[in-house]
């Protein structure tokens, strides 16, 4: 009988070592995240200035950048997973799964259509590393290794795109009265709406066939019995 309680006891132990390793590991990860968030930003005012504009506007400007909204997603995603009760829903299965699947689509895009843009320098290098490379695939990971699954089904495809549809939205519309696109695959005035339109909904259809892939992985997970979440 005593046998058995040590057992119990140091199977909870190990249980709990592993709970305080993933709770330290995700708390040092959203720090990360947070920190290029806070560059970015910086950069992004910087720049603002010395254009002849001003340091707000930078600042805000920045999020026009689906990247930047979705490092901002991903920061709050890792954040509320160990600090409050508000974790149940923004670092739940859902939430955690959006960020996973609209950060792949980040990486993706970045690396088919526009990393050859533009040559990037200094801390501007440093912030295109962690942006583009290092948080997709650290997060891709958190996501596999750490994030909820439990509870996703089918339904959750009719809800996901509504972000990228929302984002493609907003930015046309800011474009249309601004005359500026943070992207060259949004800019109606070169390209015309018809050809922007097309564009779009390859993106949408690119995200979506994400978002099937990343839940039929996560269906896949939850029916292991040693690794359901």
């Amino acid at each position: 009988m005593g046998h058995i309680v040590n057992r119990d006891r140091n199977q909870f132990n190990f249980s709990a070592r592993q709970s305080s390793l993933k709770a330290g590991l995700t708390k040092m990860f959203a720090a990360l995240v947070w920190a290029t968030l806070a560059l970015r930003v910086y950069l992004g005012a910087t720049v603002a200035v010395q254009e002849g504009g001003t340091a707000l506007y930078g600042a805000l400007a920045s999020f026009q950048n689906f990247t930047v909204l979705t490092t901002l997603l991903i920061a709050l995603v890792l954040t509320t997973a160990t600090t409050s009760r508000l974790g149940r829903t923004l670092s739940g299965p859902s939430a955690s799964t959006l960020a996973a699947v609209s950060v792949a689509l980040v990486a993706l895009i970045y690396h088919i259509l526009l990393r050859n843009l533009w040559q990037p320098q200094g801390l501007w290098r440093l912030v295109d590393v962690l942006l583009h490379y290092v948080i997709p695939a650290l997060f891709v990971v958190y996501w596999w290794c750490a994030a909820p699954k439990r509870g996703l089904t089918v339904s959750h495809l009719l809800w996901w795109p509504a972000y990228p549809l929302i984002y493609a939205a907003a930015t046309l519309l800011r474009g249309h009265f601004t005359g500026q696109y943070p992207y060259p695959f949004f800019d109606v005035t070169t390209l015309g709406v018809g050809a922007v339109l097309l564009r779009v909904s390859g993106l949408l259809a690119l995200f979506v066939g994400l978002s099937v892939l990343f839940l039929a992985l996560a269906r896949w997970q939850v029916r292991i019995p040693t690794r359901g979440r």
